[in-house]
């Protein structure tokens, strides 16, 4: 045996010897983040070791480069991670009622740790973890919470699958999810959480933005670029769906319609005078609108622009 290896094997069996310590005390690598949103690093454990599992009410903490070991409930600190785990410290409070059980976020309630699974955009996908009575294993239920919202809403109820009814009441303003459920399009977690990002919340944010077109536009229809400019009134008062209401020049907005499936808002209405009819069709870009209006009977196309009052 060589010099080097002679010093080598005894830093290996070390360094072995010691993970395997780790191991056995069910340490996992991690941290937490305190109350003041700093995080942590060194070795959490939150559970004793199978097959007769106990989930601790505090969670064991030993920080990077120290031996002694601390000891945090859910209200003292904002999560933690253990191995590939995470959790999240919130005040979480049921309710039940007739067997039907509804989940609080509520400030005067103790906290708990949920395990986070997924969070995109608005929508939180947790776990609420327990220990099974029957078998002494962690078993868990989904939790899905959306942004700015008291309620947490539970997914699944046990081998029934979805429950649907209170996803349907949870994510009313989805007509769409409403639908996929009631079809029984939707049979797992996963699939409700990727419904909802792909067709409520893109729905959602669009809804919003379109919304902007609503008010009061100032219109400039100077003939020329060089001329003064000839200022006309434009109102927008009504959204609904893919189409709105109002007035343009004195005249009421007819067959207008929005196109939000671009980078840009698109828009199209027609008016008519006495004798003429109108056809408009723009763009709302930065707070500003772009359009065109074209009169077949009179011969002539007005390019204009137009800011709100």
């Amino acid at each position: 045996m060589t010099l080097q290896l002679r010093f080598v094997l005894p830093l290996l069996i070390i360094s072995f010897l010691g993970t395997l310590h780790a191991q056995k005390k069910g340490y996992e690598p991690g941290y937490i983040i305190s109350l003041e949103g700093d995080t942590l690093r060194g070795q959490v454990k939150d559970r004793s070791s199978e097959p007769f599992v106990e989930m601790y009410s505090r969670i064991r903490f030993i920080p990077e480069g120290r031996s002694s070991r601390q000891k945090y409930r859910p209200g003292e600190i904002l999560g933690y991670r253990a191995g590939g785990r995470v959790y999240e410290s919130l005040p979480l409070r049921e309710e039940s009622a007739f067997f039907k059980f509804r989940y609080y976020l509520d400030p005067n309630a103790e906290n708990v740790f949920l395990r986070l699974i997924r969070r995109d955009g608005p929508l939180a996908y947790y776990l609420l973890e327990f220990i099974d009575d029957d078998n002494n294993f962690v078993d868990n239920f989904p939790l899905f919470h959306l942004e700015g919202e008291r309620e947490m809403v539970r997914v699944t109820q046990g081998i029934f699958g979805l429950k649907r009814e209170r996803l349907k009441e949870y994510f009313g303003d989805c007509r769409s999810l409403i639908v996929a459920l009631e079809n029984k399009e939707l049979r797992e977690v996963e699939e409700v959480f990727d419904f909802y990002l792909d067709q409520c919340l893109n729905y959602a944010l669009a809804t919003e933005e379109i919304q902007t077109i609503k008010g009061n536009w100032q219109i400039d229809l100077r003939p020329s670029a060089d001329a003064d400019p000839y200022l006309q009134p434009f109102e927008v008062t009504a959204v609904s769906g893919n189409t709105f209401q109002g007035y343009f020049y004195g005249s009421p907005l007819e067959d207008a319609k929005l196109n939000r499936n671009w980078e840009v808002l698109y828009f199209a209405f027609t008016t008519r005078d006495n004798t003429y009819e109108y056809y408009h069709s723009g763009y709302l870009l930065d707070g500003k609108l772009y359009g065109i209006s074209y009169c077949p009977g009179r011969e002539f196309v007005q390019p204009w622009e137009g800011i709100l009052k």
